[in-house]
């Protein structure tokens, strides 16, 4: 898979599982990319994905790819409004 079609993949369908797994394998450093790329393909992926889609995992994936530890994933988001 170049390039191009693995962001045509994402164009034509955009909530498809499967096709954005295999994008997200291509833009991995393993394979044709880099971690960064692999991260802001799975971050974009998540912002794009409806409300209960599976795509919202393909980030946990990405990093998962990366040999970041289970332990290490979780966010402590703040409320900015809660001062």
């Amino acid at each position: 898979m170049r390039s191009g079609r693995a962001r045509a993949t994402s164009a034509r369908a955009p909530h498809h599982y499967e096709g954005h797994w295999q994008a997200l394998q291509y833009w991995c450093a393993k394979w044709y990319g880099s971690d960064r790329l692999m991260m802001r393909f799975a971050g974009r992926a998540v912002r794009k994905a409806p409300q209960g889609s599976p795509l919202t995992g393909m980030y946990l994936h990405a990093l998962d790819a990366q040999g970041v530890p289970s332990t290490a994933r979780f966010v402590t988001v703040t409320d900015p409004a809660a001062g």
